[in-house]
Parts: structure tokens; C-alpha cells; sequence
């Protein structure tokens, strides 16, 4: 959950690519964990007002992303002490687009101190020429290798995570990746007139995980729902809209559809998109959806 929410950061920051780097061993005490990724990155005012001012409430306030394109999925402002719950130490490397590099070290371990106020430990931080979110430096190399094919360049943030608080393991692994699933759409839908995903996430792991890196996407089981309805309704209450049935197969287009007329008076709503997917838990309905999970690996997932 701790790096679950520092990926909503980055998402939060209009970032299109997220990567999540794991550095052997990933036993207690030792390997780290980097997190980049390409968006708008911080400067000296947002580090000091926003990012180390505990739960500020300015993405309350804001409940946009700077875009303007995304709701912001960051509520308590607690992300970046999801760090503490995943290593000793960390260094953070940000830019935003044009201006200086900031570098800034913790050391969690100072916080456990008996005899400290919060006023008394040191926070080391600087500010500098870029280097990491320079032209060819290395998060321009980091992307590379991990196979994106496109990722704003010249700004972002990088997290690297540094002496693990504990071991990683390939159940941790798989956890991990299905809790990521969830903040990628499962599939973009023309009838929603959808463009290409703008946000995606992938998973660097050490060779022994090899199976479980690469970029992280919807579960491809709940690619045939049973039944799905998916449309558009406009303020009006006029809706086109569309439903499909796996079993027996059908596909009906229900067009001009208007929702509010038998109502006395109309609901209050803006134009809206909807793709609601249901699955039937029954083991002969999940067979006919799922070739891998098993029956109640399936209904697993479906609680999930």
C-alpha cells in the first residue's frame, strides 16, 4: 500500500509513465526500490509548502491535477511518508521543466529518536544544475531501458528507496502488480471515445522475478465480462448506449434512450460516460471467461 501510494503521487503530478525499480538483495536491511517518474516534478516552493508539510490539505483544495485533465487520487497528504514503511533512507531527485535539479536526503531512522522534537532533526536538501532530468541523463537512460516509447522529457521525480525494512517475496511481488492493475483502465472503449491510455506503470524486478516484470496492465480475465452496458448520457437525460451478452450472445444498440422522461422531475446532472461490467460467480459462467485463474482464483479476483 505504501508504494501504491506514491504511484498516485506521480499520477497525480500528470505523469504518463511510472517506473517502479527493484535493486537486489531485497532482503531486511539491504536493496532499494526507485520510483520515477515524468511529471511535473516540484520546485522549491511546492517542496517546502506542499511535500514537506505534513497532511496539508491543498489537494482537498485542488481536486484537479495541474493539467486540469485528471482527479487527483491523493487525498491526506501522506504519500511521501510511505516511504518510512518501505526503507531507511531516501533520496529524492525532482524537476520541474526549465528550472534547477532539488536533491533531498532522509533518513527515517532519525525519526525514531527518544530525545528529538520534529524541530530538531535535520532535513538535507539542494538545489543545483540538472543532472538526472537533464538532456541524456539518467531518467532519459532509466526509460530507455524499460522500453517506453514515449515519456516527457526535461522534468519528474525520482524516489530512490534505499536499505529495504524488509524482504520482498514473489507472493509480495504478485500483490503488488495486481494492486497497480487498478490504477490502469482495463481497456480503452471507442464507444466512449476514448484516446490511447495516457498513464502507464511497469514493474523493474530482479531476474529471479523475471516473470512478473514488465509493464503492469488490467487483469486480462476481466477482459469478457458476462454482461456490460457502456454509453454516453448527455444533461438531458438522452442516452446511446450499448449492451452486449456473453452467453447467449447478444449485442443491442439502444440509441436516443431518454431516462428522465418518466420522471416528475429530472435529475441535475452534467453529460456523463458509463461502462458498467458484471460477472456471473457461478462455476460454469467463470469457466467460459477464465483459462487460468481457476474457480475460485477467479471469484478471488472478482472480490478483489
Amino acid at each position: 500500500m505504501a508504494l501504491i501510494e506514491l504511484v498516485k503521487n506521480s499520477f497525480d503530478a500528470d505523469a504518463t509513465v511510472v517506473l517502479v525499480r527493484f535493486l537486489s538483495p531485497l532482503t531486511q536491511g539491504k536493496g532499494s526500490v526507485e520510483i520515477w517518474d515524468d511529471g511535473h516534478g516540484m520546485d522549491t516552493g511546492t517542496l517546502q509548502t506542499s511535500w514537506l508539510d505534513i497532511a496539508t490539505d491543498v489537494k482537498k483544495k485542488r481536486t484537479r491535477s495541474e493539467s486540469g485533465q485528471r482527479r487527483v487520487l491523493g487525498e491526506k497528504g501522506i504519500g511521501r511518508l510511505a516511504g518510512a514503511r518501505l526503507a531507511d533512507e531516501m533520496l529524492l531527485t525532482t524537476r520541474r521543466a526549465g528550472a534547477e535539479e532539488i536533491t533531498l536526503m532522509m533518513d527515517w531512522r532519525d525519526f525514531d529518536r527518544d530525545d528529538a522534537y520534529l524541530d530538531e532533526i535535520d532535513v538535507v536538501w539542494e538545489v543545483g544544475p540538472a543532472s538526472v532530468f537533464a538532456a541524456g541523463g539518467s531518467a532519459d537512460a532509466a526509460f530507455a531501458d524499460a522500453s517506453f516509447e514515449r515519456w516527457q522529457h526535461g522534468h519528474g521525480t525520482l524516489l530512490q528507496l534505499d536499505h529495504l525494512s524488509r524482504a520482498w517475496t514473489e507472493e509480495d511481488f504478485r500483490e503488488l502488480s495486481t494492486a497497480l492493475s487498478r490504477l490502469i483502465r482495463p481497456r480503452p472503449d471507442p464507444v466512449l471515445r476514448r484516446e490511447v491510455e495516457d498513464f502507464k506503470i511497469v514493474l523493474d524486478l530482479p531476474s529471479e522475478f523475471e516473470s512478473l516484470s514488465g509493464e503492469v496492465g488490467a487483469a486480462n480475465e476481466l477482459r469478457s465480462p458476462h454482461y456490460q452496458l457502456v454509453g454516453s448520457v448527455d444533461s438531458r437525460g438522452v442516452a446511446q448506449l450499448r449492451y452486449t451478452q456473453l452467453d447467449p450472445p447478444e449485442d443491442d444498440v439502444l440509441s436516443h434512450t431518454n431516462l428522465w422522461q418518466d420522471r416528475v422531475e429530472s435529475p441535475k446532472s452534467g453529460p456523463f460516460d458509463l461502462d458498467i461490467e458484471v460477472w456471473d460467480r457461478d462455476r460454469e459462467a467463470i469457466e467460459k471467461v477464465s483459462r487460468h485463474q481457476g474457480i475460485t482464483g477467479f471469484r478471488r479476483l472478482l472480490d478483489s
